[in-house]
């Protein structure tokens, strides 16, 4: 599970959508704001209504999405804030595909 100091608060969302760098993958886009403190980088998830009803299938995404967070989380310098918004297709993919996806897009991506 994803540590609380390491999840975003309400507040802070809406800092990182106004001030974000947008980057897009198949399955999700990501927004980036880079703080100016070096403190630890935090995490945010968004799955809409609009991506599937069901909330079991947006939970599992959720829970995909944070527990690959979680494991790339000491490769990923830190000062940022990173929200992961899911697009529709993120729901056909299997948990281990959502986890390698955004895993190697943390990993591959320059955060400058």
């Amino acid at each position: 599970m994803l540590p609380s100091d390491r999840t975003l608060k309400a507040t802070e969302y809406d800092k990182v959508k106004k001030l974000g760098k947008v980057y897009q993958s198949n399955s999700f886009q990501l927004l980036i704001n880079d703080r100016k403190d070096k403190n630890l980088t935090k995490f945010g998830f968004i799955i809409s209504n609009n991506v599937d009803k069901l909330a079991v299938h947006r939970n599992r995404v959720k829970r995909a999405m944070r527990e690959s967070a979680r494991q790339t989380m000491f490769s990923i310098p830190n000062g940022m804030d990173m929200i992961f918004i899911a697009k529709q297709n993120i729901v056909k993919m299997t948990t281990d595909e959502i986890m390698k996806e955004m895993k190697e897009y943390l990993l591959n991506t320059r955060f400058n």
